[in-house]
């Protein structure tokens, strides 16, 4: 059986401590390679999130930081990173495994696109666009009383549209998460998929699945 894991937090963890080593047998690390081997996961996602405390003029480089541990300490001839649908075909054709790289939070844009269309260029192919709490592109599902997209928010989810970035919903407030469905032309997805279809009234659901809001990855890698 063929496993594809679209979370984990061990760049984050790497950051954190980087003493660790991804290839080693460590429990601290949760998904190094031993443990996804043993898992039998052939696709993981490697999720970039700046912690709260990190500053506003700090984000963009915590993120930089976490992608160079990737392509320094992660990223090798076991677990190669995959940028393309081609890429992605290949390792699962072939039996290997591959790794995307995703940021978890548009904070860590810090408000420019410019800042999008890097990391995109240094490999980055999804980006979650909250967590729980209020953001500069739209409001976390831990807000008291949500609002949609923000005026960046909706520039967010255009450019990211036209470079072919998956949207992770996972977080979002509900009149965010119906603002991406109805701006987004390409792939929504959420972590959390099962748990958010059954919050939502049977109309609702309805409505999500006769518009094919929820699109599978292939349709934005390019």
């Amino acid at each position: 059986m063929k496993i594809f894991d679209a979370h984990c937090d061990v760049l984050g963890k790497l950051w954190k401590e980087p003493e660790r080593d991804f290839y080693k047998e460590d429990d601290f690390l949760q998904a190094g390679f031993p443990a996804l081997a043993k898992g039998n996961v052939d696709i993981q996602v490697l999720a970039c999130f700046v912690p709260v405390h990190v500053p506003y003029g700090r984000r963009f480089h915590t993120i930089l930081e976490m992608i160079d541990i990737f392509y320094e300490k992660v990223a090798s001839e076991q677990f190669r990173p995959i940028y393309t649908m081609a890429d992605l075909d290949e390792r699962v054709l072939k039996g290997e495994k591959g790794a995307i790289l995703f940021v978890e939070g548009a904070h860590a844009l810090e408000e420019s696109l410019v800042q999008l269309r890097t990391w995109y260029r240094l490999g980055v192919r999804g980006m979650t666009l909250t967590w729980n709490h209020g953001k500069c592109v739209a409001d976390g599902s831990g807000e008291p009383n949500p609002g949609g997209l923000t005026a960046f928010g909706r520039q967010v989810i255009e450019e990211m549209n036209r470079l072919g970035m998956v949207i992770d919903v996972s977080h979002l407030a509900d009149p965010g998460f119906w603002d991406v469905m109805d701006l987004s032309s390409a792939a929504a997805y959420s972590q959390l998929l099962e748990a958010l279809l059954r919050h939502y009234k049977e109309a609702e659901v309805l409505k999500f699945v006769q518009g094919n809001w929820l699109r599978v990855f292939g349709n934005v890698l390019q």
